[in-house]
């Protein structure tokens, strides 16, 4: 019975929902604002805003795997004086969910949910 009983908390626990659309702040500041605020909706859409750097704002789709979240853009870097693209670039980032914190796979980030 005791075994019956622990096997069920241990599986129950295994499979804890994860709620991740929100508003998550990074951790670090620079100045007064968070070095970046990132906004998770329901349909899997996401954006990446840089407070510190004005006007930068990265959209793009994100999937959850397991325990990691998954962000993907693609980003075009446009010359504004000539108002050509001059590059694309495809932009990855991972952050492994643990509650309601982000942390990031690459760098120090811990984005927290608001």
């Amino acid at each position: 019975m005791a075994v019956a009983l622990l096997l069920l908390v241990l599986i129950t626990g295994c499979n804890e929902k994860v709620e991740l659309p929100g508003k998550y702040l990074n951790t670090k500041y620079y100045m007064d604002a968070p070095m970046n605020i990132l906004s998770i909706s329901r349909d899997g859409k996401y954006s990446m805003v840089y407070p510190s750097v004005l006007g930068e704002k990265q959209l793009g789709e994100w999937v959850l795997k397991y325990d990691t979240l998954v962000l993907w853009a693609q980003l075009e870097l446009v010359n504004n004086f000539k108002d050509t693209i001059v590059r694309t670039d495809t932009s990855i980032a991972m952050f492994r969910v643990k509650g309601k914190k982000l942390r990031s796979l690459s760098n120090n980030w811990v984005l927290k949910r608001e």
